[in-house]
């Protein structure tokens, strides 16, 4: 067994030898071998190396996206801020271009508050100038779109606007066109205004510009203030049914106009025939004067009585003027 083993090995080595197919078989039976062993390793090595570079990736990416969220959400901020400005420019832009009416004079203030809605008790807006700034009762509030409403009341530094659209606004109005005069009152939130006092007799259209008329006192002629919306005519009124509706949008008021009322001028106080306003140190001083004069008057007076009682004690009464014996005539030198 031995020797025929050993015959068999030295048959093959010579045959390997001349022919190499041992050596082939051999080196390929050991490489594919390793590589059964070494192709799982490698893909393994490759896998773990790919999830470890996505899991960096991906740890990256996950900052890299916050820090790009951030960067959105400053950008949109700022956008906002942007289109805000822009839209306060423009707004601002028209305002600027609102030109009060000649003798009126005009300053500008920002809307600091609200009061509006179904359970406010008046519909009103809260300004920022007041008494400190020349703000009086009365006061016109406009802006570039129409009328707003009217000063109610004044702070030192901030100021109560009545809105055009509360129950108790009341605006005298007419038509741009047909010039029809009526009384525009205000109706409650989000109601149509009312046009009251129309007669039937006079002519108004839908959509016809209101302005104002002046009438009231209030407000200078000429002002927008809003268009008609719906005429009806009943048989039953002397009066039309009109509705309208404002200019000025009240949820969007950023800032407003606050027009001073002019004082009367002496010339047209004097064509009037009005006795114009004067102040508190006059009034006192033209009061001591006429106390002045009342007192001298009473002076004279007693003085005029006096003299007369004197007169009257010095003159001789009519019946010792009777009693006296009169001269005879016969005694009287011839």
């Amino acid at each position: 067994m031995v020797v025929a083993a050993i015959l068999l090995f030295l048959g093959l080595y010579t045959w390997n030898i001349r022919s190499g197919y041992l050596d082939a078989a051999i080196d390929n039976t050991g490489m594919e071998i390793v590589g059964l062993f070494l192709v799982p390793i490698d893909w393994l090595k490759t896998e773990t190396s790919t999830l470890w570079e996505r899991y960096v990736d991906l740890v990256g990416t996950r900052e890299e996206n916050e820090h790009l969220k951030k960067e959105v959400a400053r950008l949109s901020f700022e956008l906002t801020i942007q289109k805000e400005r822009a839209a306060e420019n423009e707004y601002l832009q028209q305002s600027i271009l609102l030109t009060p009416p000649a003798p009126w004079p005009m300053s500008s203030a920002r809307v600091l508050a609200w009061r509006m809605g179904p359970f406010s008790a008046l519909e009103t807006i809260l300004i920022d100038r007041g008494a400190s700034a020349g703000a009086k009762r009365d006061d016109p509030v406009i802006t570039h779109r129409g009328v707003v409403g009217r000063v109610i009341r004044v702070a030192p530094s901030v100021s109560t606007v009545l809105m055009l659209t509360d129950l108790n606004s009341r605006i005298a109005v007419r038509g741009e066109r047909h010039r029809s005069s009526g009384i525009l009152a205000g109706n409650g939130p989000g109601e149509p205004l009312r046009v009251l006092y129309v007669p039937v007799t006079t002519v108004m259209e839908e959509g016809e510009t209101l302005i104002t008329s002046g009438l009231d006192g209030f407000f200078p002629p000429g002002l927008p203030v809003g268009h008609i919306t719906s005429i009806q005519r009943s048989d039953r009124s002397q009066f039309q049914a009109v509705t309208a509706e404002p200019f000025v949008d009240f949820q969007k008021l950023e800032s407003v106009a606050m027009l001073d009322a002019p004082e009367p001028s002496i010339d047209r106080l004097a064509a009037e025939n009005i006795t114009p306003p004067q102040s508190e140190e006059n009034a006192s001083q033209e009061i001591d004067e006429e106390n002045t004069a009342v007192g001298n008057a009473d002076e004279d007076d007693q003085t005029h009585n006096a003299t007369l009682s004197s007169a009257s004690h010095n003159r001789p009464s009519e019946n010792t003027t009777r009693n006296k014996p009169s001269t005879p005539r016969n005694n009287a030198p011839r």
